[in-house]
């Protein structure tokens, strides 16, 4: 456990996970839902043609990346795996408060499923958190739909309408 002051901060606090960390989350937790899911990684170049891969991505930030939520989220794993494995960056998830309350002390013993999302890069979602990964120089993933767009609740016309005018997204 590693603290720059006495309360902890998720962005400044923050250590990449280890090989052996990275090696057991990819290879054993979710592996299966790799071999499920089948992600394919698609991203355009400034000429416009789109390739596999990452290679459209800028290589270095603030990049903000907009999602959708597929089916509960379960698409960040292959996100940031293929952040890892073909930019060799962390992709900054926001995500929401109830990822990160219990005992700090305690967690990380041995990385559990909660865990994963601190462990990778996750902070809670917040204006102060984005914009401090944003003087970083980070890459961070937002799902404006939060919990309601995870579990397909109804979004209001305002939120589809305000979606369609970023930039800048991943689906």
């Amino acid at each position: 456990m590693y603290r720059r002051g006495r309360q902890r901060d998720f962005v400044n606090d923050f250590l990449p996970p280890t090989l052996s960390e990275f090696k057991k989350t990819f290879g054993e937790d979710f592996k299966l839902f790799n071999q499920l899911l089948s992600p394919v990684m698609l991203s355009t170049l400034k000429n416009g043609n789109i390739v596999r891969g990452l290679a459209g991505v800028p290589d270095k930030g603030p990049v903000l990346f907009v999602g959708y939520h597929q089916l509960l989220a379960m698409e960040v794993p292959a996100l940031v795996e293929g952040f890892l494995r073909e930019k060799k960056t962390i992709l900054r998830a926001a995500a929401h408060q109830v990822f990160f309350v219990g005992n700090y002390e305690i967690l990380r013993q041995e990385l559990s499923l909660f865990d994963w999302f601190s462990a990778f890069g996750a902070v809670p979602v917040s204006p102060i958190n984005t914009y401090k990964m944003f003087e970083r120089n980070e890459f961070v993933l937002l799902y404006p739909g939060g919990v309601r767009e995870a579990l397909h609740r109804k979004v209001s016309l305002k939120f589809k309408f305000c979606c369609t005018k970023i930039a800048f997204s991943i689906v």
